[in-house]
């Protein structure tokens, strides 16, 4: 995946209701970086000050378990997600450092240190 730091959608989602470009078009954000979600869980972590202990937990699990129990309010994935997670989601992030002016914030312990209680 190509993780974009908050701040950033945020911004790119204000400037584009200043673009007359912008409108009735989808905007696809991406960050700097693409990682795969054992290092995004890491990293958000590691920015919250704590720790985790990683368990592989295949697809066709995640799967079966989604097809039973995703109407459940408080079952952690969907069906839907876990399709798109499968076919990757990673781009560049030339669109949004257009729309914000700047380069993007890495996915980064610093960057999320708004996550620390």
């Amino acid at each position: 995946m190509s993780p974009v730091h908050i701040e950033d959608v945020a911004n790119a989602f204000a400037a584009a209701l200043m673009e007359d470009s912008t409108i009735g078009k989808t905007i696809e954000l991406a960050g700097p970086e693409t990682l795969g979600w054992d290092e995004m869980i890491r990293r958000v972590a590691e920015a919250a000050g704590t720790s985790q202990i990683l368990l592989p937990d295949p697809l066709w699990i995640m799967r079966i378990g989604a097809t039973l129990c995703d109407w459940l309010p408080f079952y952690p994935v969907t069906r839907d997600q876990l399709t798109m997670l499968a076919e990757g989601n990673t781009g560049t992030a030339a669109v949004l450092e257009g729309l914000i002016g700047r380069r993007a914030r890495a996915f980064s312990t610093e960057s999320l240190h708004y996550l620390r209680c």
